[in-house]
């Protein structure tokens, strides 16, 4: 016997889903899967509908990310400090080839 979901059921289901993601400090694609998956036994076959459950969120892939490493001056200060160190060596590694 082939059951269909109902429309209300299939509704609720996807509010569940946006108050999840909605509920969240940041998001990851394949934490997505996995919670459809394992809550809901759903595996689309494109990631775009993924990503549809991400825009209707009101998440953009900006905004995926945990932090701004702009935002971080010490983070920014490292990062600065590495690039130094590499253009210094960059120079010899190119010679010793």
């Amino acid at each position: 016997m082939i059951c269909y979901a109902s429309w209300l059921t299939i509704s609720l289901t996807i509010c569940r889903i946006l108050h999840w993601l909605k509920t969240k400090d940041y998001w990851n694609l394949d934490e997505l899967v996995t919670h459809l998956d394992l809550n809901y036994n759903v595996i689309y076959k494109s990631k775009k509908s993924y990503y549809s459950l991400f825009s209707e969120a009101g998440i953009t892939w900006k905004r995926s990310q945990k932090t701004n490493p702009k935002s971080e001056p010490e983070l920014v200060k490292k990062k600065k400090k590495f690039r130094n160190i590499f253009a210094s060596i960059e120079p010899r590694l190119s010679l010793d080839s």
